[in-house]
């Protein structure tokens, strides 16, 4: 089994924490094998960034997705970007504050609002966590459980809570 994941969107959105926070969670708590790539612009803000997944039950012998099997895009130019590197058995994980993504477009496309749930019932830097817990209900590779058992391993403290209220949220959005 090899699973590819791509996480896309804009500096300072949270994207390579996800990659990093995924490949903790999958790594040490889902027991797979993981490698995680990033790639980001000279902009500490803005700029385009990727964080890249690969999961298997065997050794990771390549490192870059190629194909990915589940697409995560936090605005609209990386989705408009990426969207033509997916197949129709890819999950597509839209954040639609920022991304208006018609369902027709892709056989698999969910949509989260997000930014703007982070926004009004958190605090707007932990859309990323929001996206995450609803990538939770959509995924065969990685639990809620797993993501806060990472959370608390690599997130400061001060931000445990802050971060998996955001996940939780997420998660119980894509249940409805």
């Amino acid at each position: 089994m090899r699973s590819e994941i791509r996480i896309v969107g804009s500096g300072g959105q949270g994207i390579i924490l996800s990659g990093i926070l995924l490949t903790h969670s999958i790594g040490l708590y889902e027991g797979l094998e993981v490698a995680q790539t990033q790639s980001y612009g000279p902009e500490s803000r803005g700029g385009a960034c990727r964080a890249e997944v690969v999961v298997s039950d065997e050794r990771v012998d390549y490192v870059k997705v190629e194909v990915p099997d589940y697409l995560i895009t936090l605005n609209e130019v990386s989705f408009n970007k990426f969207i033509k590197d997916t197949r129709k058995e890819t999950i597509v994980l839209v954040d639609s504050t920022f991304v208006d993504a018609d369902p027709s477009i892709h056989p698999n496309l969910y949509s989260i609002p997000a930014t703007k749930m982070a926004e009004e019932q958190l605090k707007g830097y932990v859309a990323n966590m929001v996206a995450l817990g609803a990538f939770s209900k959509i995924n065969d590779i990685v639990t809620l459980d797993s993501m806060v058992k990472a959370v608390k391993g690599i997130v400061h403290p001060d931000f445990h809570s802050i971060n998996i209220e955001a996940l939780y949220l997420g998660n119980e959005r894509m249940m409805s």
